[in-house]
Formats: C-alpha cells, structure tokens, sequence
C-alpha cells in the first residue's frame, strides 16, 4: 500500500488510472510477480502479492514507483517539486486463515469509500479485471476453495473487527491471524500467572 505525499491526488482521471495500470503489468512482467488482488484509488493504491522474497518484493515496488513517479511529475508539469509518495511502501504479511478477507478488503476499497455501488463496477481493480498484461496486470487468483467465496464477500460489508485490523496492519507492517491473537494473550496471561506467582512466594516468610 502506498499514497501520494500529504493525501493529494494521485490519479486525477481515467487516463491516469489507466497508464498505471499498464505500469503494474509492465513492473510485473519484469520481476515475473503473482499478483493476488489490486485496487487504484484516487489518491493511493492497494495490492496484494505473493513474491518470492523480500528482494523480490523490493525490485517489484521500485520499478513501479520510480516509474511512476517520473511520469506523474512530466505530465504534470511539476518536476522538481519534491517526493511524488510519501513513504516507500507498507507492506505485512496476510496470516492463510486471513487471504480471503484481504483480498475482499482490497477489492471493495471502491465501495467503503462510496465511488461505486459493487467492487466489480470499478474498473481500476482486480474485481472487474482479471488482466492480459499489457494494460492492466494479469491476477492469479485465489485457490478454488477460497474463490468459491470471495464474489458473495465482495457483495456485503466485511466486519468492522477485520476492516480495523487491517487498516492497524497497514500502519504497523503486521497482521495477526486470530490464532496467533489468541496464543499472544495466552503468552502474556501465562507471564503474569507467574510474576504473581513470584511476588506470592516473596512475601511467604519462613518462621
């Protein structure tokens, strides 16, 4: 995930969404990326991908964003006016049991910021497209069991649990799954237990 310096407009048209789109599938036919899920906003985008290696990850992201960066500032007209993104990129790992939902929170960005009624009518996004390579991405889509889901997901509201995690991972470059949640707490109940435990045996006085 990656926005425009102070939440201005990236993409001021169509034909900007377009050119960027046909970056992403150029930047993916050169670093050979898998690319799960994606969505253009106006001003930042979201992906979801399976590279190899965080190299890979690294390669793939610097030539889609110096490339970009360069024709935004030439048609713009406004070169020399300092950093077109913000930040590098963010970036965290989706736990397996969340693949589903994040692809879901991906492609219905379009709708829970009210530009269109269905993910599938924004044409900006793997929802609409599945891609030929050259003008947009070409999307590898979920495994069978998975995709079964994930068009009735896209139809309806994700829980307000999930959207608020992945908008935290989004700043902290982690998600947790549930389970892991859920071995954490145990961790830090097991810690206290024992400090307790300890202060307990502390204040036992031998006579």
């Amino acid at each position: 995930m990656n926005r425009r310096v102070d939440r201005s407009i990236l993409f001021p048209g169509e034909q900007a969404y377009r050119q960027f789109a046909s970056m992403i599938a150029w930047a993916q036919r050169e670093t050979r990326m898998e690319i799960t899920a994606w969505a253009l906003m106006p001003n930042h985008w979201h992906f979801v991908l399976r590279p190899e290696g965080t190299r890979h990850l690294s390669d793939f992201m610097h030539r889609l964003q110096t490339v970009h960066a360069t024709e935004f500032r030439r048609d713009s007209k406004t070169s020399g006016n300092g950093c077109v993104y913000g930040s590098r990129f963010k970036g965290f790992v989706i736990p397996p049991d969340r693949l589903l939902r994040g692809v879901v929170y991906v492609e219905r960005n379009p709708v829970k910021a009210g530009i269109v009624r269905r993910a599938e009518d924004w044409a900006h996004g793997s929802a609409a497209l599945s891609g030929d390579g050259l003008r947009s991405p070409v999307v590898v889509r979920l495994p069978a069991e998975l995709e079964r889901h994930r068009r009735s997901l896209l139809a309806q509201p994700l829980p307000e649990e999930f959207e608020s995690s992945f908008r935290e991972a989004c700043m902290r470059g982690v998600m947790r799954s549930p389970a892991s949640e859920r071995r954490s707490a145990e961790r830090v109940a097991e810690a206290l237990r024992r400090v307790d435990q300890t202060r307990r045996q502390r204040r036992t006085v031998s006579v």
